[in-house]
């Protein structure tokens, strides 16, 4: 073979790791960021485009046996390829910086739970959390991204839209009550600061 056929048949690859997710583990470098992040040294992969991080990701997706031999369950947050999960917020994002920070608690805690659910982790605390997440609808049956981001988006945003305040006319014929709707308003405050706790967000005043 000529060196101009040797250069012709050449190919490093696809412009993007997501077009390639199934052949990327064959002649991926295992560099020292990616050793950091597989050894859970390092939390957060931060870089622009074109930088390895879409690498990183698919080939993390392909060591779920080895992981899973590590006792770590591996919860995927976004599609590789195909439409993003987030896609939806760019049209309908949260109103505020308090409900994306909400947004993002919520969705992670739903992936971890519907994660535990599909591998059948039945220790107690994954019980509890299971339990609790069910009762607010952020327990999926699939794994459904967009579904479980929806889910978080609607949950965080039905509990920040309840908060107000109760007030009592002076002129109002039914003053007398005002002792039983203080009463109903402090535990409607318990029960709502409740949901919010567990999603992270900043609790009612009494």
């Amino acid at each position: 073979m000529t060196k101009k056929e040797v250069l012709a048949s050449t190919t490093f690859g696809k412009r993007i790791a997501e077009d390639e997710a199934e052949v990327l583990a064959s002649y991926f470098v295992e560099t020292d960021q990616w050793r950091k992040v597989f050894s859970g040294d390092a939390d957060v992969v931060y870089g622009p485009k074109g930088s390895g991080k879409s690498a990183i990701y698919s080939l993390l997706r392909k060591k779920l046996p080895e992981l899973k031999d590590k006792g770590i369950i591996l919860a995927a947050g976004e599609n590789v390829r195909g439409t993003p999960a987030f896609e939806d917020l760019v049209s309908d994002p949260p109103a505020s910086e308090e409900q994306f920070r909400g947004l993002w608690k919520v969705y992670f805690l739903s992936l971890i739970g519907t994660a535990f659910r599909i591998v059948k982790v039945a220790n107690e605390p994954a019980r509890r959390l299971s339990h609790a997440l069910e009762e607010v609808g952020l327990v999926a049956s699939e794994w459904s991204l967009r579904a479980m981001l929806r889910s978080a988006l609607d949950y965080v945003r039905r509990i920040d839209g309840v908060a107000g305040e109760v007030k009592i006319d002076p002129k109002s014929p039914f003053q007398g009550r005002h002792r039983m709707c203080a009463a109903l308003r402090a535990h409607f405050v318990s029960r709502f600061n409740t949901q919010r706790s567990r999603a992270g967000l900043t609790q009612m005043s009494p």
